[in-house]
């Protein structure tokens, strides 16, 4: 969710959208709408999961509704996608510590904006470590994409080394290794191996890079990737449907969850191939758009501003309960899920580009004076510790 972006350049806020511009860059509007596209459809499954029908499903009559809220539900894919787009310009770039740094500053002034908000306001009654956890929401209330992400972009510069030592077909049996250990045994064994995002998030970046440097020419007709998208989804739907019918008629509400576990799970290869068949699908596109690249500069503030811990009770399970729209006819229930989602989304952007305009040259002074700091400092230990050392 990160909302990720490439380098023309790989920032994550607007203000680097302004001065790419002036350098004669401009971002490409196919992946900027296919992060627009895949932020929503976070959006949607985060409407699926934190309005509070899935989190207690066993105790739920199944319904088609819940059948459909489960399905849409499946959107781990749009995570691989995004990191992706990192190892796809990234592998040709230079990490900017900087926009760590920028990512974080913006990921605490939401934190704390928000909390200010519901506790002034007396929304929420006030819970010490939930207050202390949002004051430092890096370590713990954070958004945990956001962490992982950090992680991996601190390691873009070795990983980098590591993916161009390689020849092609190296850099084939590594993600064919990665695939194997990290994604198919751990599904199979239902995370037994134990292997966190961190794995796919490494496996994703360097099949990002992969398509990068060595450009699959048959998937440059999207008449493949279309047919190799509907091929998985219609497999991934029966298998699902199947499963979840079959817990309805049995009455064995573990068979519900099946599908999340074996097509939906973090580790899951099912995801990883939607992801590459996407990335390319929107990879073929040529466009160009203002407007697209102007809402996708804000797609990191969308993840940060509806998923926020105060903000997404409020918008999912207490402003208009998700959960008192399961009853709906179908068509309704539907047509409710989407305008919801469609508003947060634009709301979302709105309080993003309000926070642009009033703070962003505030934050990046911030920005610049901590990135000083941090440097002066790794100056300072390089001289009197590791030189000492390493004599």
């Amino acid at each position: 969710m990160i909302l990720c972006a490439h380098t023309h350049g790989d920032s994550l806020n607007e203000n680097d959208v302004i001065k790419n511009k002036k350098i004669g860059k401009e971002r490409d509007s196919n992946f900027e709408l296919l992060r627009i596209f895949a932020i929503f459809m976070i959006i949607v499954s985060h409407f699926c999961y934190h309005g509070g029908v899935l989190e207690n499903v066993v105790s739920e009559k199944i319904t088609t509704n819940l059948i459909i809220t489960q399905i849409l539900y499946f959107q781990n894919w749009t995570i691989s996608v995004f990191i992706m787009i990192t190892g796809y310009f990234m592998i040709k770039s230079k990490a900017n510590y900087k926009k760590i740094i920028n990512l974080i500053i913006e990921m605490f002034f939401y934190s704390i904006v928000f909390m200010g908000i519901f506790y002034g306001l007396n929304i929420v009654k006030f819970d010490i470590k939930r207050c202390i956890s949002n004051i430092f929401p890096i370590f713990w209330s954070g958004n945990w994409f956001v962490k992982y992400y950090i992680i991996l972009y601190l390691l873009i510069p070795y990983l980098n080394i590591f993916i161009e030592k390689l020849s092609k077909e190296q850099l084939q049996k590594v993600i064919v290794l990665f695939l194997i250990i990290f994604s198919i045994i751990s599904t199979i064994t239902h995370n037994a191996w134990n292997f966190t995002w961190h794995n796919i998030f490494i496996l994703d970046y360097i099949i990002g890079a992969y398509i990068r440097l060595y450009p699959i020419k048959k998937l440059e007709n999207n008449k493949i990737n279309i047919i190799s998208l509907l091929l998985i989804t219609i497999l991934s739907l029966v298998f699902s449907v199947t499963c979840m019918l079959l817990s309805k008629i049995l009455d064995v509400s573990i068979l519900f969850k099946i599908p999340g576990a074996l097509i939906n799970s973090f580790s899951s290869p099912v995801p990883i191939l939607i992801a590459f068949f996407i990335f390319h699908l929107f990879k073929n596109i040529k466009i160009k758009s203002k407007l697209i690249n102007y809402i996708a500069s804000s797609t990191l503030g969308i993840y940060l501003v509806h998923d926020n811990s105060f903000i997404r009770d409020w918008i999912w399970k207490t402003l208009v309960p998700n959960a008192n729209f399961l009853g709906l006819n179908t068509l309704l229930y539907i047509l409710f899920m989407l305008a919801k989602v469609a508003i947060v989304f634009l709301v979302s952007v709105a309080v993003d580009k309000i926070r642009i305009i009033l703070l962003q040259k505030l934050e990046d002074k911030l920005s610049n004076k901590i990135y000083n700091i941090l440097l002066n400092f790794k100056n300072f230990i390089k001289r009197k510790v590791y030189n000492k050392i390493t004599l």
